[in-house]
Formats: structure tokens, sequence, C-alpha cells
């Protein structure tokens, strides 16, 4: 196993998915991050939502599939996603740096929600588990406490917005909306 369990002992409960269980390939090649993470960033797959584990780890599979054999990546690129099921599935997990973005790879945890949230959030299993990851990464010490928290439309020009999802999250007390930086598309 790539991530041991105990890496979640003593955060409040969720499942974690860890990627032998999806049969998912064995990473190459991932770099670690320089210094803890100070941002979370949000995203959804747009793959249909999944609300069973054998539905969750065959779009991991195929994401991952898609990021290895298609882009060059060495590993899919979030740090972990979340199912509809409510569980964790992990990506890079917590110390490799993902790739999702241009400028904040290297000091972010990416979260992606499986599924298409353009219109509709991801239900109340997979936004507590979001929240539990969140706080667990914080207590483990892989994040800092003064965190901010964005989508990735608020760091940079996408073309998979989820707006649906955005509309739940921007009231948590760690988001932030469009970074100073961020150029308009």
């Amino acid at each position: 196993m790539r991530f041991p369990v105990s890496d979640y002992r003593g955060c409040k409960s969720f499942d974690v998915i860890l990627p032998l269980v999806c049969n998912a390939k064995t990473s190459q090649g991932n770099r670690e991050f320089a210094k803890t993470p100070n941002h979370v960033i949000f995203s959804h797959t747009l793959e249909k939502s999944c609300y069973k584990l054998f539905d969750c780890c065959k779009i991991v599979q195929d994401l991952q599939s898609y990021h290895v054999d298609v882009l060059d990546w060495p590993d899919i690129g979030f740090n972990f996603l979340i199912g509809n099921d409510g569980r964790v599935y992990v990506g890079r997990g917590w110390n490799k740096i993902s790739q999702f973005s241009h400028d904040f790879n290297e000091k972010s945890l990416s979260v992606a929600f499986i599924g298409n949230f353009f219109d509709t959030p991801p239900g109340p299993m997979a936004l507590n588990t979001a929240r539990n990851l969140i706080d667990c990464a914080v207590v483990k010490g892989y994040l800092v406490p003064n965190y901010t928290l964005h989508m990735l439309e608020d760091i940079e020009c996408t073309a998979n917005p989820a707006p649906g999802l955005k509309k739940k999250i921007q009231h948590w007390l760690h988001y932030k909306e469009k970074i100073p930086s961020y150029l308009q598309c």
C-alpha cells in the first residue's frame, strides 16, 4: 500500500479508499511538497457521479489512465477524489505535488469531486467528507491551519467551472474568491 491507514487516525471518520483497492497503477516519479501546502483547490471531474465503490473505482481508474496514458503525467492529477458515496479516493495522497494547475500545484492540495457539478452540487455526504478531509489535513500537519480554499476557476481560466459546487462552498470559513493575481479569461 502506498498510504498507510494510520495517516488518518485522529481524524473525523470517513472512508479512505487506497489506490490498491481500485486496482490503480503504481505511481511513477511524483515530486513531494517542499513545504506544507497553504491552499486547497476544489474541482470536479466532469464524469457522471458515483454512489457505489465499484462505480467510483472505475471512474478513478479511467481518470488515472487518461492522465498517465494521454496527458503523459506520472499519475492521476489530484491528491484526492471524493465520490457521492461519501468516500475519499486517494490519488497522489498527502505528500505528492498534484498536477491540475499552472501556478498552484506546488502549494495546494487538490480535491476533485467525482461528477459534473456545473448545475447541481455534490450530495451532503460528499461535502461533509470534504470538510473532514480538510480538517484531517490540518490536524495531521499536511495543510497549514490558515489555508485558503478556492475553486479551480478562482485561480485560473478553466473550461470546466463548477458553479453548482461553488454555490455550496462559497460560505465555508476558509473560502476565498478569485485570487488577486487572477487574470480574467
